[in-house]
C-alpha cells in the first residue's frame, strides 16, 4: 500500500494555502496531478517495476514517430481534464495509459453497470477533493486562513456590499 499523505499535505495543500493568503487563485488538482499523480505515484509505481500507470483521466497521449509524447484531447471533449494535466512534464506520459481516451462518458457508465462495480451510479466529482461534503468551500478555508471582514467597494470608493474575507473570493 502507497501512503501519499505527507507529500499531499506538503506539495499541494500548503502551497494552495499560501497562494490563498496572498489572494491568488491557485488549482489544487493541477498541483495534486504534476506532484502526486504523475510525481511521486508514477515514481513509485515505475520503482516497484511496473511499466505503465493507468488512471481514470478523461485526456489522449499520442506518441509521434520521433518517440515525442503529446497530451491531446480525448473522445469525451465534455469531460476533458487535460487543463488540468497541462503542467505535467510530457516524458511523465511515456509511462501513463489512460483507458478512457476513445471513451464516452456514458459508455464507462454503462460497462460500470454491466459488471455491476458499486460505483456505476455514483455521481461524478467536482470541486477541490480536500474540501469534502461536509464544508462550504469558504466555511474551509476559515480553518486555515485568516478571515477579515470587509467593505466591497466600486473604482470610485463607494463601498457596494460586504464580504466575509478575500480570500473566499477569487478573480473570474
Amino acid at each position: 500500500q502507497l501512503d501519499f499523505v505527507k507529500e499531499y499535505w506538503n506539495q499541494v495543500f500548503v502551497p494552495t494555502i499560501e497562494q490563498y493568503e496572498q489572494l491568488l487563485t491557485p488549482n489544487p488538482d493541477v498541483l495534486c496531478n504534476s506532484e502526486i499523480k504523475f510525481g511521486t505515484l508514477l515514481s513509485n509505481v515505475l520503482s516497484l517495476g511496473c511499466k505503465k500507470l493507468a488512471t481514470g483521466h478523461y485526456a489522449r497521449i499520442e506518441h509521434s514517430d520521433s518517440g515525442d509524447v503529446r497530451l491531446c484531447v480525448p473522445r469525451d471533449k465534455e469531460k476533458d481534464q487535460t487543463f488540468f494535466l497541462a503542467t505535467v512534464p510530457a516524458k511523465s506520459f511515456e509511462h501513463v495509459i489512460f483507458p478512457l481516451q476513445d471513451m464516452l462518458k456514458s459508455e464507462v457508465r454503462q460497462m460500470a453497470l454491466e459488471i455491476d462495480l458499486c460505483t456505476a451510479e455514483k455521481r461524478s466529482s467536482r470541486g477541490i477533493c480536500f474540501v469534502g461534503k461536509r464544508n462550504s468551500f469558504s466555511g474551509f478555508m476559515a480553518n486555515y486562513l485568516r478571515q477579515e471582514a470587509g467593505d466591497f467597494v466600486d473604482l470610485s470608493g463607494n463601498k457596494i456590499g460586504r464580504h466575509i474575507g478575500l480570500c473566499s473570493y477569487t478573480l473570474g
